[in-house]
């Protein structure tokens, strides 16, 4: 008797815990309540990324609002299971007279750093348009580098991103780090 209730026992508890999610795979559960992230191997920043501050080291730098209306970072993955990231930055004067658009390709080297390739400009709109602080025209294919140049993301606030240096090269005004802070949208 002992024999036959034990098994049935155990087959009564396995159908009852079927479904129940006790013992499965909790990623491919569609019923879970935990938060998705991106799996390592995928680039972890994808999204529209605001700029939304612009500091001289610890100095708030308002100037840079009054003359740049908006300044996009559009990253999204590489697609080649590096976890590696293709940006797409765009920045517009105040007067939306000129816009610009360039590629990056951001190779993440630690938690917290990447290397960044620019690529240059990939769109002028108008084409050869001026912005107000600057005297050469906007052509596609400047601001290209050969040789990548390393950054600080650091993401330690949920839904945004600060770095240091980043764009330096473009607003010089600045001769200690170029602090910005891009947040998701």
């Amino acid at each position: 008797m002992l024999r036959i209730a034990i098994p049935t026992f155990l087959a009564l508890i396995c159908v009852a815990c079927t479904g129940s999610g006790l013992g499965g795979d909790p990623d491919s559960d569609s019923d879970s309540d935990s938060d998705v992230t991106s799996p390592s191997n995928q680039c972890k920043w994808v999204g529209d990324w605001l700029l939304t501050g612009v500091m001289c080291s610890s100095f708030d730098i308002e100037e840079w609002f009054g003359t740049y209306s908006e300044s996009h970072m559009f990253i999204n993955d590489d697609g080649t299971g590096s976890g590696n990231c293709m940006v797409d930055f765009t920045w517009r004067d105040a007067a939306g007279a000129c816009a610009e658009t360039e590629r990056w390709t951001m190779t993440v080297t630690s938690a917290n750093a990447v290397d960044i390739m620019f690529g240059g400009i990939t769109l002028c709109e108008p084409e050869a348009c001026v912005f107000p602080d600057d005297t050469d025209s906007c052509l596609v294919g400047d601001r290209s580098l050969a040789t990548p140049m390393t950054f600080t993301f650091d993401d330690s606030t949920p839904g945004q991103i600060q770095t240091a240096g980043l764009l330096a090269p473009a607003w010089n005004a600045c001769t200690l780090d170029l602090v910005t802070t891009w947040t998701k949208q």
